[in-house]
């Protein structure tokens, strides 16, 4: 967690840490997110 907070300080006001290893399913192939962010500006998500 402290690279992660490290890691968001870094990216700049307005980003929140959802979660790491989620599941993403995409046209029906599934996909691991190893780090996802929100961007309160943007209204998107970061995925890393």
């Amino acid at each position: 967690m402290k690279h992660v907070q490290k890691f968001l300080l870094e990216l700049g006001h307005g980003f929140a840490f959802v979660g790491e290893q989620v599941r993403l399913v995409v046209g029906g192939d599934e996909f691991f997110a190893d780090l996802l962010f929100y961007n309160f500006k943007l209204r998107r998500f970061v995925v890393v």
